[in-house]
């Protein structure tokens, strides 16, 4: 939102590369973070939180175009782009 509304520049996940407003700089820079979703043993038995921690597992996931190798700047599956295009009340 910093970076939208002007207030310079920002290295940002490539899922955000969908929005026309931002233009990618290939600096050669890849930075790859591991992910870690944290809950109570006895929390993971309440249904709510097994499927909050499968929706992230789905979400971050290999087969979800924007997490793949090599990083997508644009995702040929129209579904991905309505959801984040609704994610982001665009």
């Amino acid at each position: 939102m910093m970076v939208k509304a002007g207030n310079g520049i920002g290295l940002l996940s490539n899922y955000t590369m969908m929005d026309p407003a931002f233009r990618p700089l290939d600096l050669d820079v890849h930075v790859k973070l591991r992910l870690h979703a944290v809950a109570l043993t006895e929390r993971l038995e309440a249904k709510p939180v097994r499927i909050v921690m499968g929706l992230l597992e789905e979400l971050f996931s290999a087969q979800n175009p924007w997490f793949q190798e090599p990083m997508a700047l644009t995702v040929q599956d129209r579904s991905y782009q309505e959801r984040y295009a609704t994610l982001f009340n665009r």
